[in-house]
């Protein structure tokens, strides 16, 4: 008589994706599922990761804390694009 339980399933028990070879529009944004969205933590790392706009947003030096040094650019460049419409 044989007590071994025995697992239906194989391991791993979850069913992964590799989405590593996958085009995006954007690559600067992080493949999300779909109908999930970046809060904004996840928004402002994006954002300050670009080179392209450290003149308007950017790291402070500790790096614990980031600066927007051009707020017109910020609301007329930054805002419309990752947050769409916003009023301020």
């Amino acid at each position: 008589h044989n007590t071994r339980m025995v697992n239906p399933k194989p391991a791993p028990f979850f069913y992964y994706v590799d989405r590593s070879r996958e085009e995006k529009e954007d690559p600067n944004s992080p493949i999300l599922p779909h109908g999930l969205r970046l809060n904004l933590p996840c928004k402002m790392h994006v954002i300050l990761d670009q080179a392209d706009l450290a003149d308007v947003v950017s790291w402070m030096p500790h790096g614990r804390s980031w600066r927007i040094h051009k707020k017109d650019e910020f609301v007329c460049k930054i805002l419309p694009r990752y947050w769409g419409e916003c009023t301020m």
